[in-house]
Formats: structure tokens, C-alpha cells, sequence
């Protein structure tokens, strides 16, 4: 489950009802709308609350998609871990890619799109999204190294950029998407 949003002004505490309301209406809005067609009136009716409710706990539609999409999705690409490091890295890669070839990769690669130009939800998607798996994957190289079931490395950079598919903030929405997707399409 993906951590609550902590960028919200602070107010009223949450109702969790309200709260999964909200997120399930947003994630459901994603997946037949899109993100781009999505609004915040729509998830507000959806959900059965004001939109007041919404803006109070979320600074923007963008951090709000990101939450719902993590709280929707973590579960079944998080990263478990086995006696295995080398069956968990290749268990993780086929979780990711089955994934995304589907409605969870269309609303993945749209929402990375427009990341490009709202920074919040920019850092919603690095801190709720990349941080922690890169994170895990780091964790499974490790227990690799220490199993010797992989070769030690110097950094960890360079691997969990080109293993976990890097999506760099500093490339254009048309790069992102068309690298995206080819690597989808390819199974890579």
C-alpha cells in the first residue's frame, strides 16, 4: 500500500472511508478515462465527497493519480523476497513487464508524461514509486552478492538505472513514452 500523501496542507484528520473512496474513484477514473480526462469533480462524485475534501488532503490531481495509481497497483508489483535474490530479480522483471504491457502501462506512461511538467507530482512518483523499488532491487542485489550469486559491484547506480528502466525527469514526454512503450512491446 502506497504511503499517504504527506504534501497536503494540514486540517481535519482524514476519514479512512473518505480517503479509500477518493483513491478507489481515482484509480477507477484512470483506468476508463485517463489521467488526462480525469478531474477532480469527477473523483469528487465519484467518490461522494466535496471537492474541498479532495484539495484538503491532496496538494494537486497529479499527487492524488499517483497515490491512487501506487495504492491500486503496489500490491502486486511489490518485490518479494525469497531464499532466492537471483529468483526475485527475475520474478520482479516479469511482475514489472506483464504489468505494464497492459491498462496499468497506458495509465503508467501517461501519468509519467505529465509528471514532466507538475513537479509535485514529479517527486510524488520518485518518492512513491522509483525511491522504493529501486530500493528493494538494491536490497536483492545485495542478498545476491552475499549468496555469490552475483559479482560484487562498485556502484549500484548504473544497474538499477538500466535494470529497473530508469524514467528520467529531464526527457521529454514523447522520449519517455516512445522509450516506454518499445521496451514494453519488446518484453524488455
Amino acid at each position: 500500500m502506497a504511503a499517504p500523501s504527506t504534501s497536503a496542507p494540514q486540517g481535519r484528520k482524514r476519514s479512512e472511508a473518505s480517503r479509500k473512496a477518493i483513491l478507489d474513484a481515482t484509480y477507477d477514473l484512470l483506468k476508463t478515462v485517463g489521467f488526462h480526462q480525469m478531474s477532480i469533480e469527477g473523483v469528487a462524485a465519484r467518490a461522494g465527497v466535496g471537492k474541498a475534501t479532495i484539495y484538503r488532503w491532496w496538494n494537486s490531481k497529479g499527487v492524488l493519480a499517483v497515490e491512487a495509481f501506487m495504492e491500486a497497483v503496489a500490491p502486486s508489483i511489490a518485490f518479494r523476497e525469497t531464499g532466492s535474490a537471483r529468483a526475485d530479480m527475475e520474478r520482479q522483471m516479469k511482475i514489472l513487464a506483464e504489468a505494464y504491457r497492459g491498462r496499468t502501462g497506458e495509465i503508467f506512461t501517461e501519468m509519467i508524461g505529465f509528471s514532466q511538467c507538475d513537479p509535485e507530482m514529479r517527486e510524488a512518483f520518485f518518492v512513491g514509486y522509483l525511491k522504493p523499488r529501486r530500493e528493494a532491487a538494491k536490497a536483492a542485489l545485495q542478498r545476491g552478492i552475499d549468496q555469490a550469486s552475483f559479482y560484487p559491484i562498485s556502484t549500484w547506480k548504473p544497474l538499477l538505472t538500466r535494470s529497473m528502466g530508469r524514467l528520467s525527469i529531464e526527457c521529454s514526454r514523447d522520449t519517455i513514452r516512445s522509450t516506454i512503450t518499445s521496451l514494453i512491446r519488446q518484453g524488455g
